[in-house]
């Protein structure tokens, strides 16, 4: 497979997939594919903390969910306004 058709077959692939794929990937030797395995970690990465910075935004909320709680809602302070009438 060409470098060229390695990418668009990338393209085509979730990032789950393409961390599957990637153990497979490294072992071509062409520096072309080593560049493209990095910049695929390096999104994988940023999308293994982002995952993680929402898990740790949604933590009170699955703590009030496992006590019970079916609805759980936030207000923000700033701003111009409900948008949907008063609090």
């Amino acid at each position: 497979m060409t470098l060229a058709e390695l990418k668009t077959w990338l393209r085509g692939l979730s990032l789950l997939e393409i961390e599957r794929v990637l153990p497979q990937l490294r072992q071509d030797p062409r520096k072309g594919v080593e560049n493209l395995i990095k910049s695929y970690e390096i999104k994988l990465d940023r999308r293994k903390r982002e995952i993680a910075s929402w898990e740790e935004l949604c933590r009170y909320e699955k703590s009030l969910r496992k006590k019970g709680f079916r609805h759980v809602v936030g207000i923000d302070e700033a701003g111009r306004g409900p948008l949907a009438g008063p609090v």
